[in-house]
This record gives C-alpha cells, sequence and structure tokens, in this order.
C-alpha cells in the first residue's frame, strides 16, 4: 500500500517537474534572445531606463544624462543577462538529476543502485551552483548600481559617501549538506537492499 503510494507521488512530482524544466528551458531561450537584442539594441535600450532601484526604493530620474554612465550601464546588463542564463542552466541541470533520482521510485524502488551517487551529485551542484548563483547576485548588482552617481541622488551637505552593503544568504550550503547527508542514507538503503536481494 505504502509503495503505492510512493510510486503515484514520485510520478505526479515528476510531471511537475518536467514542466518546470520545459518552463526553465524557455526562460533560458529569451534571456538569450535579450542578450542578442541588447548587442544589437543597445544604445536604445539604455536610453529608455530613467529609474534606478535601490532595494525597496525606487527612484525615477528627471534627467538620466548627468547621472548615468551609459557604457557601465550596458557592461551590468550584459553581466545580468549572462548570470541569469547560468542561474537557469544550473536549475535545469539541477531538476535533471531530480528527475533521475524518481524514475526508479516510479516503478516502486527507491533504493535502487546509483540513487545515493545522484543525490550526492545532487548536493554539489546545490553548494557549487548556490555560490555561483548568490556570487553572481552580488556582482551584478554592484556593476547596475556603478553605473549611476548615487551621490547626486542626495543632498552634498548631508551625504557624504555611498557604499554597497550585500549580504550574502548562505542557505544553500546547509541545503547542500542535507543531500550529502541523504546520499549517505540512501548508499545505506542500498546496501540493505542488495544483501536483502541476494539472500533471497
Amino acid at each position: 500500500m505504502e509503495n503505492t503510494k510512493m510510486m503515484k507521488t514520485a510520478v505526479v512530482i515528476d510531471r511537475i517537474l518536467k514542466i518546470l524544466q520545459g518552463v526553465a528551458i524557455v526562460c533560458g531561450i529569451l534571456y538569450l534572445i535579450v542578450m542578442a537584442l541588447a548587442l544589437f539594441f543597445g544604445e536604445k535600450m539604455i536610453t529608455d531606463m530613467n529609474a534606478v532601484s535601490l532595494g525597496q526604493l525606487k527612484l525615477t530620474l528627471k534627467d538620466d544624462s548627468a547621472l548615468l554612465n551609459e557604457s557601465a550601464l550596458k557592461i551590468g546588463l550584459a553581466i545580468s543577462l549572462v548570470y541569469g542564463t547560468i542561474s537557469i542552466a544550473i536549475c535545469v541541470y539541477a531538476v535533471g538529476i531530480i528527475r533521475k533520482v524518481l524514475e526508479p521510485m516510479k516503478e516502486g524502488r527507491p533504493f535502487d543502485k546509483g540513487i545515493s551517487q545522484m543525490i550526492k551529485k545532487l548536493a554539489w551542484v546545490v553548494l557549487v551552483g548556490g555560490a555561483i548563483v548568490r556570487g553572481g547576485g552580488c556582482i551584478t548588482m554592484i556593476a547596475e548600481m556603478k553605473a549611476y552617481d548615487l551621490a547626486a541622488f542626495f543632498s552634498e551637505s548631508t551625504v557624504t559617501g555611498c557604499n554597497f552593503n550585500y549580504v550574502m544568504d548562505l542557505n544553500f550550503i546547509v541545503t547542500a549538506g542535507v543531500f550529502f547527508l541523504l546520499s549517505y542514507v540512501f548508499r545505506y538503503g542500498e546496501e540493505l537492499q542488495r544483501e536483502s536481494d541476494e539472500t533471497l
């Protein structure tokens, strides 16, 4: 009975992940198209940008020509698009690994040979991919903010300078640790399954 529930759940999760994987691939393709458009029509895209976001605060500029470094903004835009494409590629790859883990579970074999290795691979993807995504987010934010003369937004009599304060979220390390632990649990389950099969 419980085995049947697990199989049905694995099938449903696999279908959902397949849809999400397809959506992520489409988003990646759209990112590449936008990147190509930015290379050809970059000047037009930049001249239309007259707002800057500072966290939850969004400032609309009256005349952005004096406050905006167009070449720096173009570099920031390119970095942002590359970072977005890499992030989507990491997500698509991670979802692919999860779907491979679900394959034997759909057939009622949760401790099939190789599952522990797939979970360990997923842990490495979460760890390395998380570092790349968080680092890329920081670089993107700094590149985009460097394009504006932030000190000019404020009165010189009250503001003497501007700093970037970026807090990196390291939850991906905990998630990777959980996946590493799960890989060892599944490795133990694989050994028990193998011993049980040999006994029979």
